[in-house]
């Protein structure tokens, strides 16, 4: 998910999301937030503009334990 816009990419196979996320981090110097398929399919439904700010309160993918808005919410977004 890009946490700017809110957006959900997917792909087929974990190959090819590394590719694209890869080539998406290469174009805008940003990077994807990694989603379980279950936050994908409950954010699914939601709009762009309520999924922009989903991540703000969770941990922090990086792994500190910290919340992500503290952490690297500035590296993402």
């Amino acid at each position: 998910m890009d946490c700017r816009t809110g957006k959900i990419y997917s792909a087929e196979s974990e190959e090819a999301m590394a590719k694209m996320a890869e080539k998406f981090q290469e174009e805008t110097k940003r990077e994807l937030v990694e989603l379980s398929a279950d936050d994908a399919e409950r954010l699914m439904p939601e709009t762009p503009s309520k999924r922009k700010n989903w991540m703000r309160n969770k941990q922090c993918p990086c792994g500190s334990g910290i919340k992500f808005k503290r952490c690297c919410w500035s590296v993402y977004a």
